[in-house]
């Protein structure tokens, strides 16, 4: 262990109002003793550097009842370190059994420590007793969190399936496939288990699912998308939802005014679920971007929350102001994104994802200190520069938001925004993923306004952000991170990765027939220099040819984000028959066309 030092980039300030806030988390305090005095928030000038060569990437934090282990998914070690809390020493490093783990859940009988690998697709069965990886299941489509019931399956969220998988631990199979909204994220069980709580990240929404009948009970709309945090009230009778409400009707001038960072308060009736209140945790000058796990105290008085693009952790008065004016917020480290409560010890954990630490808050003391993960495996496309920038909203003015807010993951947040800075006849941008070699695709720009990556860049952050120029260096390591950052394994393929029979019969009416090849050519299937007309704009106004690689996990379609599926683009968004040669082919040639176009 380390203590933290007190000046320079890399200060946490906890000031006797923020210990008061952090004191009350953990013991039980009066709330009017609590928020005497102001709140603490770090000047802008106070921004942590990422890791210096590499960091483990801690994305989850878990701890065992007792307090006795936390467990700690590394996302770029594709491993699960085992740490003895008391002494902050690792005991033991698992294989998560695949890549990229970022969801942890332990089940309730302590024999079964299951973690979600993003990237690959599976589900890791490790033995928290001998700490041994037991079994990994494949599940592709991003499994990203992981809950796990007293009957001993396990609920994990598919983010490019939309779906709620579940597995049961004893055979390790996957027994159903729950529909929900889009691109689940984070889960929560009710304290009867009889339901389980899903946050749809981009879809705005909290899926209501019966756990008895495995089926969407229901689904409820909040005021907020890009929702990747849950936690429920000790009492069982709120939930909270960190999100961030975007303000794409008016023009993006002002970045103040982009993104309004939020916790959702929701209440929990016998079965139902509906929203009681917003807190928002920006104030007037200084935004909270990105809001990520949240964790409430034991006594219902406080909630924590990472802020991931600030660098801080929040501390809300639950029962405070809904304006943000009573929340104290802590310096912590790079991109922190994992929290939890030890539950043997008044202390908040938190992990700095790109930071390679953990941050340790002390309620009651004047101490806080920081843990080192330990040197990362050497890696040449470790991208930390690229990968702090992109997600820093130090490079925003107002801190409201960073890249990663409309990128999250590095795909997209499903809106179209009004650009303001960018003037070529397009009233509206949809959202594109960045992932899959993009830079493979020039022009940039649903305009195709500009061949070059590094001007485009400048002109995004500089327009958007309202801050300055980036260094050519800087660009470069956007350039780095994009050109570095690919898509993970098609989900609508058969399972050794080769295409479906129906895909097979539609690449070859794509290269023929339908005629799609003529604009989506090239290794990417478009973005090749080529601009066309189809239709969705006016006065014969031409496109940008967008490539097809990913586009299974980037709805909604066209320019403007009109249509909600592949489908609606050729049925309903066609009006003058002159996209390629669909019209021209029969519903089950484009069915098989659009199962291509998804196995891409």
């Amino acid at each position: 262990m380390k203590r933290l030092q007190r000046t320079g980039l890399f200060t946490i300030i906890l000031a006797p109002a923020v210990l008061g806030l952090l004191t009350a988390g953990f013991h039980r305090t009066k709330a009017s003793a609590i928020l005497q005095g102001s709140p603490i928030v770090p000047g802008p000038h106070m921004v942590p550097e990422a890791a210096v060569g590499g960091t483990r990437g801690p994305s989850a934090l878990l701890f065992q009842s007792d307090g006795k282990r936390v467990y700690i998914a590394e996302q770029d070690e594709n491993s699960v370190a085992v740490f003895d809390p008391g002494s902050q020493k690792q005991v033991a490093s698992v294989p998560s059994g695949g890549e990229q783990p970022v969801g942890l859940a332990l089940s309730p009988d302590g024999r079964t420590l299951a973690v979600t690998n993003m990237f690959s697709g599976s589900i890791g069965l490790i033995d928290p007793i001998k700490n041994t990886l037991r079994a990994s299941v494949p599940l592709r489509g991003e499994p990203f969190a992981v809950a796990i019931s007293r009957a001993g399956k396990a609920f994990i969220t598919l983010l490019d399936l939309d779906q709620v998988a579940v597995v049961d631990l004893a055979t390790a199979k996957i027994v159903e496939r729950i529909p929900v909204g889009r691109r689940p994220r984070a889960l929560a069980f009710t304290p009867n288990e009889k339901t389980l709580l899903c946050a749809n990240l981009t879809g705005g929404s909290v899926s209501v699912i019966d756990v008895a009948s495995l089926r969407e009970r229901s689904r409820v709309t909040v005021p907020a998308i890009n929702l990747r945090g849950m936690a429920l009230t000790p009492d069982g009778d709120e939930v909270l939802v960190t999100g961030q409400q975007p303000h794409n009707d008016v023009p993006t001038d002002r970045p103040e005014a982009m993104w309004t960072n939020v916790l959702l308060v929701l209440r929990l009736g016998e079965g139902t679920v509906s929203l009681a209140h917003v807190v928002t945790l920006d104030t007037a000058d200084y935004g909270a971007a990105d809001p990520c796990g949240v964790v409430a105290d034991p006594n219902g008085q406080s909630a924590y929350v990472a802020l991931s693009g600030t660098h801080e952790v929040a501390v809300v008065p639950l029962t405070g102001k809904k304006d943000g004016s009573d929340i104290a917020r802590v310096l912590v480290g790079a991109n922190p994104r994992a929290i939890a409560l030890r539950p043997d010890k008044p202390e908040l954990w938190v992990g700095n994802h790109l930071g390679n630490s953990l941050a340790i808050l002390h309620g009651g003391t004047t101490e806080e200190s920081e843990v080192d993960l330990g040197a990362p495996t050497p890696s040449p496309n470790r991208r930390m520069k690229g990968r702090f920038l992109f997600a820093s909203a130090h490079l925003t003015r107002g801190r409201h938001f960073s890249c990663e807010t409309c990128h999250p993951d590095f795909s997209e947040d499903g809106l179209s925004w009004k650009f303001a800075h960018v003037h070529d006849k397009i009233d509206l941008r949809n959202t594109r993923d960045l992932r899959g070699n993009i830079l493979l695709t020039p022009p940039y720009g649903w305009g195709g306004r500009e061949e070059d990556f590094e001007v485009f860049v400048n002109t995004e952050l500089e327009g958007l952000t309202r801050t300055h120029k980036l260094a050519h260096k800087d660009v470069h390591a956007f350039w780095d991170l994009v050109n570095e950052t690919p898509l993970p394994p098609n989900p609508y393929r058969k399972p050794d990765g080769t295409l479906t029979v129906s895909a097979l019969r539609g690449k070859a009416l794509f290269s023929g027939e339908a005629g799609c090849v003529t604009c989506h050519g090239g290794d990417q299937h478009g973005g090749t220099a080529k601009r066309a007309f189809i239709g969705t704009t006016q006065n014969g106004l031409e496109l940008d040819v967008p490539h097809l690689a990913g586009v299974y996990a980037s709805a909604p379609y066209l320019h403007d984000g009109r249509a909600t599926s592949l489908e609606e683009i050729f049925t309903k968004y066609n009006p003058e028959h002159i996209h390629g040669k669909a019209d021209e082919l029969t519903p089950a040639q484009l069915s098989d066309v659009l199962a291509y176009v998804r196995e891409f």
